[in-house]
Order: structure tokens, then sequence, then C-alpha cells
């Protein structure tokens, strides 16, 4: 599970909005100092993020949230993959009807692959992120 350190920003119902500063996950990794992610992202950047909670939590709390190791490549996935099928897979069947249709046929097949991309990612529930723990202020 791939870790984050957060502050809840804002709770409602068993969700709750947290800003995670980029580079935070380096301090619960065991491979810190030996991977070079952190020379690719400044510590200084900020997100948020909107995960389950599992209880209560006042905005200023500290939290690790948790985003499981499948959710990175099936967002990669939906991010590259289904998009570009679309385009190959309209180009494919524009040009078999005739050959002027092949570029009309990749931009409907490639806006079709980046609608149910996004369709696909908002539906997903498995992937998104989870408060784990909360830690002292």
């Amino acid at each position: 599970m791939i870790r984050h350190i957060g502050t809840v920003v804002s709770a409602d119902g068993d969700h709750a909005w947290v800003e995670c500063t980029r580079g935070a996950p380096c301090a619960l990794c065991p491979g810190r100092g030996v991977c070079e992610v952190v020379t690719l992202a400044t510590n200084t950047s900020v997100h948020r993020l909107r995960a389950r909670a599992r209880g209560v939590f006042e905005p200023g709390t500290r939290v690790v949230v948790g985003i499981p190791p499948g959710a990175l490549v099936w967002a990669s996935l939906l991010a590259y993959a289904m998009p570009l099928a679309g385009l190959l897979a309209g180009t494919a069947l524009g040009a078999s009807a005739a050959p002027a249709l092949a570029y009309p046929g990749a931009a409907l097949g490639l806006t079709a692959g980046i609608v149910l991309a996004t369709w696909l990612g908002r539906t997903r529930r498995a992937g998104r992120p989870v408060i784990l723990d909360t830690l002292p202020s």
C-alpha cells in the first residue's frame, strides 16, 4: 500500500478532503535513500485528494492516507491505454469503411476512449484512497 501523510482540510460523512505534500511518503518508505522518486517531485507542491474516512475527523488532523498498489496501474491504463485503444479502433473501423473516414474515425475513437476512461475512473471504488491512521499533532 502506498502511504501519504496529510492534513484533513474538511470532512463530510464518510469522506474527507486531505491535503498532502509531495515527497511525504518517503518518510514511511523502507527504500528511502535508494529511490530516485524524491528528485522528481518537489517537497513544496501540495495536492488535495478525497479519501474514504472510517470515523469522524476534524479539520487539521494529521492522517496517513493509503492508496492500493494496483490503483496506479489501473489509473495508468485508463489514462493512456484506453484512449489509445479507442484511437486505434476508430482509425481501423473508419479506414475499413472508406479511406476518407480514417481521420474522423480516429477522432471519434479517441473521444470515446477518453469518455469511457473517465466513466470507469469515476465508477470504480476499489482504487480510491483510504485514511489508515491518525498521527499525533
